[in-house]
């Protein structure tokens, strides 16, 4: 499910997010930012389908389950584009009621496919739970509905232009995920299977925070938020520390009494979440302005200063939380410096695509 997931967000080359940047920024026609980066993702998806089916296929020997994977992949591309529309009008509430859509079907199809393979071989079951993570995705595609707007036809330039506006925007994508994730990757490097599996559950409690993290990013895109979130952090630090002080109960009971080790590595992750919110809202105000360097730039320094917390304090699970979250505050930090500078975006707005007039 999350290499599928990642394919989509790659299909998609964060165009979704280019859609209400340009759009607003501009003041030029919604409809033909949409169309352009619509064409575009499928552009970008036909291109990485064949070789994602391949790769999958190669991963896990079953040609009919990496088709499905490659598919889902597409499809989770399409859904991405589909809620850059309410995102673009700044129907936050319509977005996020879209955004949930997919862990809901992912869930439902899912537990309906583990039940009904209870008694399958354990590689059959592997092979329609992947299925069903796949249909999961087209299932929250259609459920999504179809567009809301017209589709002019985009010039070949402007198409060119929103694509190098894309590939800025997502960077700070990548590396934002790497700033949420690395710790993760570095973890299973550095330690043994045991300690991956104690950091994985402290980390699954720590990602709770997620979803607000990505209504932060909305908010700025779609520019209902324009300066420091302190309602929105102040949310997030009583949900922090509700989960912090719950987790000594909560986490042995969900994932076993083996993983009370986890317990410390949860509760800090949880209050770093506080600061990835921070973070994550940064990082949408920046987008939002249309200064998608500016905000790479903060995602890939959260990044660097992870590596280099966990390359000096690797001794133990303990201190990689720490430089886990740390990294949030160190993207945060360079995020608000950057959006206090007075430059209102004007080496950004530079690199902003010529948008020809369209036909009456």
């Amino acid at each position: 499910m999350l290499c599928t997931q990642l394919l989509g967000w790659t299909m998609s080359f964060s165009l979704d997010k280019a859609v209400p940047i340009l759009s607003r920024t501009t003041g030029r026609d919604k409809r033909l930012y949409y169309a352009t980066a619509s064409s575009s993702a499928r552009a970008v998806s036909a291109v990485l389908l064949p070789v994602a089916t391949v790769g999958f296929a190669l991963w896990t020997g079953e040609a009919l389950l990496a088709l499905a994977l490659a598919l889902g992949g597409a499809a989770g591309a399409g859904y991405e584009m589909r809620l850059s529309q309410p995102l673009t009008d700044g129907n936050l509430a319509r977005y996020s009621l879209l955004r949930i859509v997919q862990p809901i079907t992912y869930l439902a199809f899912t537990v309906a496919a583990l039940l009904l393979t209870a008694s399958a071989p354990v590689q059959l079951r592997v092979v329609v739970c992947g299925l069903a993570a796949a249909a999961s995705i087209g299932a929250a595609y259609i459920a999504a509905g179809r567009r809301l707007w017209d589709r002019p036809i985009p010039s070949r330039s402007l198409r060119r232009s929103v694509l190098r506006f894309g590939a800025t925007v997502h960077a700070s994508t990548v590396f934002q995920y790497l700033n949420a994730r690395l710790d993760v990757l570095l973890v299973a490097v550095l330690f043994n299977q045991r300690d991956v599996g104690i950091y994985a559950v402290g980390a699954a409690a720590g990602q709770a925070l997620v979803f607000m993290g990505s209504a932060g990013i909305a908010r700025g895109l779609a520019g209902a938020a324009k300066r420091f979130d302190i309602a929105g952090i102040l949310a997030v630090c009583v949900i922090a520390l509700i989960g912090a002080a719950i987790a000594p109960v909560a986490v042995p009971l969900v994932f076993g009494a083996d993983f009370a080790d986890s317990v410390p590595i949860a509760r800090v992750l949880l209050l770093g979440g506080v600061l990835g919110y921070g973070s994550a809202a940064a990082n949408g105000r920046l987008l939002g302005a249309a200064r998608p360097s500016a905000a790479a730039l903060a995602q890939a320094s959260g990044a660097a200063a992870l590596v280099l917390g966990v390359t000096v304090f690797h001794a133990s699970l303990l201190a990689v939380s720490f430089s886990a979250a740390a990294s949030y505050g160190v993207s945060m930090a360079v995020g608000e410096a950057l959006l206090r500078r007075d430059s209102n975006g004007r080496i950004e707005r530079r690199a902003l695509p010529h948008v020809p007039v369209p036909p009456e």
